[in-house]
């Protein structure tokens, strides 16, 4: 079933994927600002490691995946499916299960789930813009110029409202995926340290719509994604792109992460507060994906693959919950028999 506003016909799931999951990658680009200006991204060195901490723990997957899927025969198609990191529940173990541990290693890992979440954004743009309208470009670029001075002044408010949605509507139309709006605007919001108390705060956007986007949007999408048929049997359980992803995600991860890391700490030269049991801690909650996962999963297949795919998400987050869990106990256990 088709739902309509303006020119535009799309399903429920796409309604979601293309328009309501923009406020998920909204909040991701509020995040990332706040990381930038203030946070463990504000400086190059700094921003460094978790920079190339990201880049590799995508590439490392990704790369995996298309290895398993020709030695067995699988689609090549779902190569992005593995590459993401949820950080909403990355974060949720490290607080339940991390217990003990240095309050540094949530901030790092804050910084490099957003990286992530960036990096899966550039990867949408750029894999799945087929043709790109240049005139809707235009107008993306102009209603974000709009919105970056809308957002300046409290009294313009529902305005800049208004131009948010046209930004993600030129968007659409360019051919580019909707969701890059989302980090867009969340990067042009200002902060309440700019100087004007008069402007729209991003620390106060990021009260208001992370609950939305944590409680509504993400379980509004997840309830969409799977809602394709999962048959948990031997057959699909052993599908190739089922196994791909199981295996890519809970190797490619943790030893991308610690890569990129280690190659960062070499480029720097600077003393690192962590240790390598620390990095490979962080590429363990780095397997913990699901909802752009699924995206990704929604925009590369159809059929039997997109279910698939779909398995091998679900499949690989309660294992990898699992295997993060022991890991930060353990982590956690040593760290306090060390200090006794």
């Amino acid at each position: 079933m088709e739902y309509g506003f303006l020119d535009l016909k799309l399903s429920l799931s796409h309604w979601v994927s293309d328009g309501a999951l923009v406020i998920f990658f909204f909040v991701a680009g509020l995040e990332l600002r706040n990381e930038v200006r203030w946070g463990v991204l504000k400086s190059w060195k700094a921003a460094l490691v978790p920079a190339f901490g990201a880049l590799f723990g995508m590439a490392t997957p990704a790369i995996l995946y298309l290895l398993f899927a020709k030695l067995l025969t699988g689609s090549s198609s779902a190569w992005g499916v593995p590459m993401a990191t949820d950080l909403p529940i990355a974060l949720a173990a490290l607080i339940i299960f991390g217990k003990g541990l240095p309050i540094a290693l949530r901030g790092f890992l804050l910084a490099l789930a957003i990286m992530d979440d960036v990096g899966s954004i550039i990867v949408i743009a750029i894999r799945f813009t087929e043709t790109l309208q240049f005139t809707w470009l235009l107008g993306a670029i102009v209603a974000l110029f709009i919105f970056y001075h809308s957002t300046r002044n409290l009294q313009l408010g529902a305005l800049s409202f208004l131009v948010a949605l046209l930004v993600w509507y030129c968007t659409y139309k360019s051919g580019i995926h909707p969701t890059v709006s989302g980090v867009a605007l969340g990067m042009l919001m200002p902060g309440s340290q700019d100087d004007d108390p008069d402007q729209v705060s991003a620390e106060e956007a990021l009260r208001i719509w992370t609950p939305i986007s944590s409680f509504i949007v993400v379980p509004l999408f997840i309830f969409t994604a799977l809602a394709v048929p999962l048959n948990f049997n031997l057959e699909n359980l052993t599908n190739p792109i089922t196994i791909s992803i199981l295996i890519s995600r809970l190797i490619g991860k943790p030893f991308g992460i610690l890569l990129g890391a280690w190659i960062a700490l070499r480029i720097t030269r600077e003393k690192s507060e962590f240790t390598n049991s620390d990095y490979f801690l962080i590429g363990i909650l780095g397997t913990l994906g699901l909802s752009v996962s699924l995206l990704f999963a929604q925009l590369s297949l159809i059929g039997a693959d997109l279910s698939a795919a779909t398995l091998g998400v679900v499949i690989t987050l309660p294992v990898s919950i699992i295997i993060a869990a022991s890991a930060l106990r353990i982590r956690a256990r040593n760290l306090k028999l060390g200090n006794s």
